[in-house]
């Protein structure tokens, strides 16, 4: 699907010093426009220049099955990586989160209830459970395992 690009292209480009990033909203296989356009942009970056890039996603849980499917497509390539940002932060302590994002003590209790999965206004997925008031999103639990 895509051409490389010949090695003279590649030593005329340059990118700055640092790391390099593409963000995004959550998405899976089955993506069109803008999708397309982050991802072709990005692969061409790290075939013209040589550096990494890191695309930043969230929202979903199956990153793994996403990763292979678009690299089985073409879409990433090596120096490319997609990592979905909450899926380092599920797996860490009360203590090393908020020593991470640099967080106050915890005063307990919590004001607010977690979202239960009775509540029939509430989309409750594997790690995220969202409370609909009509069309407007009200609350939104992040969990971890």
């Amino acid at each position: 699907m895509f051409a490389n690009m010949t090695s003279e292209a590649s030593q005329r480009v340059c990118f700055p010093a640092g790391t390099h990033y593409a963000v995004t909203t959550g998405f899976g296989t089955d993506f069109m426009g803008l999708t397309t356009a982050m991802l072709v942009r990005s692969r061409s970056f790290v075939e013209q220049t040589g550096q990494p890039i890191t695309i930043l996603t969230h929202a979903r849980d199956d990153y793994d099955q996403v990763r292979a499917e678009l690299t089985d497509r073409g879409f990433l390539i090596p120096g490319m990586t997609l990592i979905n940002l909450f899926e380092d932060v599920r797996t860490w302590d009360d203590a090393k989160t908020r020593r991470i994002l640099k967080l106050q003590p915890l005063v307990l209790p919590v004001p607010g209830p977690c979202l239960g999965e009775d509540d029939p206004d509430v989309n409750v997925e594997k790690y995220c459970r969202t409370k609909f008031v009509g069309d407007a999103v009200t609350q939104v639990d992040h969990l971890r395992e």
